[in-house]
């Protein structure tokens, strides 16, 4: 093995987010983190702070440009946004809370828990599979 190749990677996800006590499927719905998503960024950063890191991403919504950018601060590092390593796309239950999903879809919540890696939410969301694909994609680009 190639000793040059080795890379060890940490994945991180994002803090706290504003609204997070209404239990909404925000997936690609763009929110912010909080202050206490912001501490929980910053208790990382600090211990990440010595840390070899050469490379920094996250997707395109505020929720993780917001902590990469505080992780960031404390490396030269390029933080480089892939729309792909966003979440699962939740279709028409996008920015619903869970209460108001089983209401206006009568058992699909169950159909997903029944079925978590192939269900796909109505109006073009994606399932877990999907998801998986899409981001392992974009994970093997940045491994490149």
């Amino acid at each position: 093995m190639d000793m040059d190749r080795i890379s060890r990677v940490y994945l991180v996800r994002h803090g706290q987010v504003v609204g997070h006590d209404r239990y909404r499927a925000n997936g690609h719905t763009d929110v912010d983190i909080n202050e206490v998503g912001k501490e929980q960024m910053e208790f990382l950063a600090e211990r990440l702070r010595l840390t070899r890191i050469q490379a920094l991403y996250s997707s395109d919504l505020t929720r993780t440009i917001v902590g990469a950018r505080i992780i960031a601060r404390h490396h030269d590092v390029t933080h480089r946004i892939l729309p792909g390593l966003r979440e699962v796309y939740f279709g028409e239950w996008e920015g619903l809370s869970l209460s108001r999903i089983r209401r206006e879809y009568p058992g699909e919540l169950d159909k997903r828990q029944n079925d978590i890696a192939g269900f796909r939410p109505p109006g073009g969301g994606e399932s877990i599979y999907d998801l998986s694909e899409r981001v392992l994609a974009c994970y093997r680009n940045i491994l490149q």
